[in-house]
């Protein structure tokens, strides 16, 4: 959904999860982690991680209002090239790169790196997108198992079921580099 302030005229992305829906698919803490992984990148205004202005609730439903990132996901801009220039790929890499080196230094696990979670601003630069299956308190060494991400993504030992760290990321990070450049 998409939201404008009366007063400044500055866009918002919201998001508006049921309840109803959160209890029943027992998301109740996805929800929560996904509310403080978006207040850490916030809070360090992280230039290549979407940010949180706001959240709130009613009676049925959760809102997240973040900020409107408006050039879309780079798996549609990859469609009308079939790939990027090295150089473009490059810069991708870069700051995703970034993101995912702030979110380890916070011990956060991404876990779902791909095109579709990656926002291009209209002055080109990357955002970071969707924490809804980020893990928190994975320090280096430390290690979960749940299984979760896009299957075309995954590191090996989460598609074993084995146990995995923060590396899944780095796995991700490769796939998207080979996916952006073939």
């Amino acid at each position: 959904m998409l939201a404008q302030d009366k007063i400044t005229k500055h866009l918002f992305a919201i998001k508006a999860l049921k309840k109803e829906f959160i209890i029943s698919n027992d998301d109740v803490k996805s929800t929560k982690l996904e509310k403080r992984v978006f207040q850490s990148a916030s809070a360090a205004h992280h230039p290549f991680l979407v940010n949180l202005h706001s959240c709130f609730q009613t009676e049925n439903r959760i809102y997240f209002v973040m900020e409107y990132i408006s050039g879309g996901d780079l798996m549609c801009h990859i469609q009308d090239k079939k790939r990027f220039s090295q150089n473009r790929a490059r810069f991708y890499a870069c700051e995703v790169l970034l993101g995912l080196e702030y979110f380890h230094r916070n011990n956060i696990v991404y876990r779902d790196l791909k095109l579709d979670n990656l926002l291009l601003t209209p002055e080109g630069h990357i955002k970071l997108a969707d924490y809804g299956i980020c893990k928190e308190n994975i320090s280096y060494g430390q290690t979960t198992r749940t299984f979760c991400g896009t299957p075309d993504y995954m590191a090996p030992e989460i598609l074993l079921n084995n146990r995995y760290g923060r590396a899944v990321d780095w796995w991700s990070f490769g796939v998207l580099i080979y996916v952006m450049l073939v």
